[in-house]
């Protein structure tokens, strides 16, 4: 018996020595090389232990391998990106971008965070609303442009980035289109459960269109910068204030222009001096007032589009969402808002939590 209680044991010492050496070395390798993971908002160059001079990176780096981070096109660092190295199978920093946003290219002449929102039809896309790029796969817009989301798809539409017209036929896209302009279906579109419409004078109306495929960043096409944080709404929505929206020339056709118009913001107290009767009702609490002095006839075809406000930053302006055009005193009798007028916008700031759980 003690012969066989002994051989058992021998090999029981055996097996656990096999394993040890096996994960040993499987250990051992491991801490050999470092992971290169690939980000859409970084790219690397590698000098290697062996090498005087950074190249190419690969997937997996041997230990002692110095990176240069950098961010690519459209993306960027607050900080400077120190390099990284790899220690025993880690990484001792790794290196992120975040999207550049809200800066309009010196020049320009296109908005990089405007996208306009199209039905599909069997030949043309249809223009429904105007959005305002927030992330690579999503789009806010108002919720009063799909009220008839409930007996429609969402793959029923569609967004395109860099538009060259609110209508245009399937066969335009290539041929009209500039290096930028790029399509997006639509994956689903979010409308907060409260929004009633007119029933309840439009409050909640705010839509986040989900795309199917993302966004590419570059100089010209980035999204508008968010910024929750109520001290700065109030600085940047202060009487006299100026923001601007991308607007279609009008009547809004398929030979429509679009171009940059000024908005001052108006006081919730001027807004409802000025509003008829029948309109004061629509000012609720989660829209505030712009226009009011400007001098632009914009019909239909506009809701959605975002209003932003400029703030200086280092050597750099940025533009922060504020709103998002809802309705005004002369929606419903002649279909565009009068020069004397002023526009009500969605509030960002009222939907954080809303806007932040589909980032």
């Amino acid at each position: 018996m003690y012969p066989v209680v002994f051989k058992l044991i021998l090999w029981l010492v055996f097996v656990v020595f096999f394993i040890s050496v096996v994960t040993g070395e499987e250990y051992t390798v491991k801490k050999t090389v470092c992971k290169l993971e690939t980000y859409r908002s970084v790219k690397y160059t590698c000098k290697r232990p062996d090498s005087d001079r950074f190249e190419e990176c690969g997937d997996s780096e041997p230990v002692g391998t110095v990176v240069q981070p950098q961010c690519r096109e459209g993306y960027y660092s607050p900080s400077a990106l120190p390099l990284m190295q790899c220690h025993e199978g880690v990484w001792d920093f790794i290196a992120t971008c975040i999207p550049e946003c809200g800066i309009v290219p010196a020049n320009a002449n296109s908005v990089p965070w405007y996208s306009y929102i199209y039905e599909e039809l069997p030949m043309e896309y249809r223009g429904r609303c105007g959005g305002t790029i927030i992330s690579n796969n999503l789009v806010v817009s108002a919720a009063h442009c799909f009220e008839t989301t409930r007996t429609h798809n969402a793959l029923d539409y569609a967004v395109v980035v860099q538009p060259f017209s609110p209508t245009f036929a399937k066969t335009d896209l290539e041929a009209k289109g500039n290096l930028y302009t790029s399509i997006h279906r639509v994956r689903k579109i979010d409308i907060p459960v409260l929004y009633k419409g007119e029933l309840t004078n439009y409050q909640y109306d705010i839509a986040l269109l989900t795309l199917q495929t993302p966004v590419v960043f570059s100089a010209s096409v980035m999204p508008a910068c968010l910024d929750f944080h109520q001290d700065f709404d109030k600085i940047q929505l202060t009487s006299g204030n100026v923001g601007t929206v991308p607007v279609w020339s009008s009547p809004v056709t398929g030979n429509s222009v679009l171009s940059l118009h000024e908005y001052p913001f108006i006081t919730t107290e001027t807004c409802l001096e000025k509003a008829p009767p029948t309109f004061q009702g629509y000012i609720t609490g989660d829209k505030f007032c712009a226009g009011l002095d400007n001098r632009t006839t914009i019909h239909r075809g506009n809701s959605g589009s975002g209003l932003t406000f400029p703030s200086k930053e280092r050597l750099l302006t940025r533009h922060y969402l504020r709103g998002i055009v809802s309705v005004s005193p002369e929606w419903s009798i002649e279909h565009y808002w009068t020069p004397n007028n002023f526009v009500t916008f969605t509030r960002i700031t009222s939907f954080e939590h809303f806007i932040k759980s589909n980032l």
